[in-house]
């Protein structure tokens, strides 16, 4: 989470097994992610995964940064505690 490199794009490659050795550019690579999930989920639909993967991100990070401030172990119940915030934002109306 904390790795910059660490992007959905290279999440989405490693998953379907496409590992380029001397491959596309970021962007290129970024574009073909975002393409694959327009035509998966539509683009509402793309939109909305990556929105909530941002927004998953973000949770993480910040928890992960408090933790790491004040020199304590993220807990199972860290991470739990986040989704089950991430799940609430999600059920309330918008």
């Amino acid at each position: 989470l904390l790795d910059s490199e660490d992007t959905l794009a290279a999440y989405v490659r490693k998953s379907s097994g496409h590992e380029p050795t001397a491959g596309p550019s970021q962007e290129a690579e970024e574009k073909r992610v975002i393409d694959g999930l327009v035509s998966m989920a539509g683009r509402d639909g793309a939109i909305s995964i990556i929105q909530g993967y941002e927004k998953m991100k973000g949770k993480l990070t910040e928890m992960i940064a408090k933790k790491a401030a004040n020199n304590s172990t993220v807990t199972e119940e860290d991470v739990k505690r986040v989704f089950n915030e991430l799940r609430g934002e999600r059920k309330r109306p918008r």
